[in-house]
């Protein structure tokens, strides 16, 4: 005769009830939007708003994580705040005209050209030069300023 098995939480390992109960959602801060922000704009802490909710792993749960960041898609009014929502502020803008600077030791050329991709500061974007119309790589280094690696 087949006994019908049921599992009890004694059958189940310390270690993985642990996992199952830090998996899901918790009970915390949430951060969210206190008016809807557009895609590009630098967040600022009036922008933002403390509320008690159920924090996730991709949700920010203090304002000043998101102060000065950018937001990258429209977050609207009264919707918690991801990480994957915000950035750093983007310092070139695709299509506009930038300097390109290549410099090993003493040596420094520079010309102009025009970014392909945009980019913050510290991060690869392709730029095509100008005066030879040759695509090339670079990273961002300020305000319109590509620095050749």
């Amino acid at each position: 005769m087949l006994q019908s098995f049921t599992p009890s939480a004694r059958m189940i390992p310390m270690g993985a009830m642990i996992a199952l109960s830090l998996a899901g959602p918790a009970l915390g801060d949430v951060v969210l939007a206190s008016r809807t922000l557009r895609p590009g704009e630098i967040i600022t802490a009036r922008d933002l708003q403390l509320a008690p909710g159920l924090a996730q792993a991709d949700m920010i749960e203090t304002i000043d994580t998101a102060v000065g960041l950018e937001t990258r898609v429209a977050i609207y009014r009264g919707r918690p705040v991801r990480l994957s929502e915000i950035g750093a502020p983007t310092l070139v803008h695709r299509n506009d005209i930038v300097e390109i600077v290549f410099q090993r030791g003493s040596l420094a050329l520079r010309s102009e050209g025009r970014a392909l991709d945009a980019g913050a500061l510290g991060e690869r974007v392709r730029v095509m030069n100008l005066d030879s119309r040759v695509t090339i790589y670079g990273s961002v280094r300020g305000s319109n300023l590509i620095e050749m690696n």
